[in-house]
């Protein structure tokens, strides 16, 4: 067995096993197969990535990035050369990209990207939305002699795999791996290409993709699926987890992250949902004695379940769980950015808040219209605490809370 295996064995009383040594030593060499981040990322002082280093079996990729004073990437090269630069609007959303000495501009309408125009204010591509969030229907192509449409095939996390035109013929493809990296762009007919025909860039998760530097753009942050984490620090801070890099809770199939700071659970809304198609009226006299179909106890007994399988709501590290019976999650607000997060932290205090107040208020509290004084092109709703009766003001839009009120 030595011979063989490289352990010696010592019998003790009654020939039974006293003690084991190896007493061989082996080495194993691994050869990188695919491209990968092998190199440590450099950061700078605010946390955010500064130079990235990927490798292949035969190559090698830099990639250098450079960052505003908010945290926004404003620029990335790859191996030395320029490929594309950013600019924001006050809200912090991308307002032009220039790559190769071609701008383009961006249009919004709250969250969402409205259109693409040219350095000249035309309109190049024009997008409509369901009403969720990064719910992309159509996108129209205005550059050529009649503008085409397409409309887009999406799961349950809004991630693009395929546009279809007018007549339902499938025009372009997409396969991802579970972190959202990009394995293969293919043609109506199948063909693979190197990047999108129709200039398409939203694609995993429903969110702009970048194929001059493989980043997604998540609004408040940018996100690598090579590596399979985000780029800067959480803008929440360590009340979004301690490792503020973490993407979607290191489970990317079952959240999604539209604005990247708080992650939502896609999966457990989804069993839910078809859990409720069996919820339904009786078709026999059967079916009318089964309590799954008797007077909404199905429904009750479907959220039961689900609350059972995916635990009590708590918000654990940022991702937001479902909760109980009701299948709620944790309501969405982050610090406006007319104000400092330590501005917002300092006026809480003294009026009497904290951020499970917020949450109480906007979960349970009375809603009213209020008057929206920072972003005047968004409605605003002033949400009373049940309990203390202090109103807090919040964006429908963009989510930020725009005023915590004293009491009265």
């Amino acid at each position: 067995e030595t011979a063989r295996f490289g352990v010696a064995y010592t019998a003790g009383t009654g020939d039974r096993l006293a003690g084991w040594e190896v007493t061989r030593t082996n080495t194993w060499t691994f050869q990188v197969s695919g491209f990968s981040s092998e190199d440590p990322a450099t950061n700078d002082a605010t946390g955010c990535v500064t130079q990235t280093v990927y490798r292949g079996p035969s190559c090698r990729e830099e990639r250098t990035l450079t960052w505003d004073a908010q945290y926004r990437l404003t620029a990335a090269a790859t191996n030395g050369a320029p490929a594309e630069s950013y600019g924001y609007d006050p809200l912090g959303r991308r307002m032009w990209t220039e790559a190769g000495g071609v701008t383009n501009l961006h249009l919004y309408d709250g969250a969402h990207l409205l259109a693409d125009l040219d350095a000249t204010g035309g309109v190049v591509r024009s997008y409509v939305y369901g009403p969720e969030i990064d719910e992309l229907v159509a996108m129209t192509i205005h550059t050529g002699d009649v503008p085409r449409t397409f409309y887009a095939l999406r799961d349950h996390q809004n991630t693009v795999w395929a546009w279809v035109d007018e007549s339902g013929n499938v025009a372009e493809s997409y396969d991802y791996d579970a972190w959202g990296r990009v394995l293969g762009i293919y043609d109506g007919e199948g063909a693979s290409m190197a990047q999108s025909a129709i200039g398409n860039r939203f694609l995993f998760q429903g969110r702009e993709y970048s194929f001059a530097t493989g980043l997604y753009h998540f609004r408040a942050r940018w996100y690598d699926p090579v590596t399979g984490r985000w780029l800067s620090n959480d803008p929440i801070g360590i009340e979004g987890g301690l490792n503020q890099y973490v993407f979607c809770g290191n489970d990317p199939v079952n959240y999604s992250d539209p604005d990247g700071q708080n992650p939502i659970v896609v999966a457990a809304v989804l069993l839910l949902l078809a859990g409720a198609e069996d919820a339904v009226a009786p078709e026999n006299e059967e079916q009318a004695c089964n309590p799954a179909y008797a007077g909404g106890q199905g429904m009750a007994t479907m959220f039961m379940s689900g609350a059972i399988m995916f635990g009590t709501g708590v918000a654990i590290n940022g991702v937001t769980k479902v909760v109980g019976n009701m299948a709620a999650k944790r309501p969405v607000w982050k610090p406006g950015t007319h104000k400092s997060l330590q501005k917002l932290e300092n006026q809480m205090q003294q009026r009497g808040w904290t951020s499970q107040q917020i949450d109480e208020a906007m979960s349970g509290g009375k809603q009213f219209t209020a008057p929206n004084k920072v972003n005047s092109g968004n409605t605003a709703t002033r949400y009373v605490h049940p309990e203390t009766g202090r109103s807090v003001v919040v964006d429908d839009v963009t989510s930020e809370v725009l005023h915590c009120y004293r009491p009265n």
